[in-house]
């Protein structure tokens, strides 16, 4: 199973860079891969703080939450990203 030493590796990366969000959604995958919901889901919920106008990411992790289970939290992202994909296009 590689997706201990991807954990691992992910952890590295993410020390270095906090704020990148493909590393950050790179340690939500993993996590989600090893069963570890609650972790998995934090990673996502960061992707979205670290990006909060990309309509895409935003609907990317609605998707996740809803397939765990967390419809609530899956709405409220679903909800942003539609806010945000309308404010973009206005302009």
């Amino acid at each position: 199973n590689e997706y201990p030493k991807a954990l691992a590796s992910d952890n590295k990366a993410i020390g270095k860079f906090p704020q990148n969000i493909q590393v950050t959604l790179n340690l939500g995958n993993t996590y989600m891969l090893l069963a570890d919901t609650l972790k998995g889901l934090a990673y996502f919920g960061k992707a979205a703080d670290l990006a909060p106008d990309d309509p895409g990411l935003l609907q990317r992790v609605a998707e996740v939450f809803r397939a765990a289970g967390q419809m609530q939290k899956a709405n409220e992202y679903h909800y942003k990203a539609k806010q945000v994909g309308r404010t973009d296009k206005k302009q």
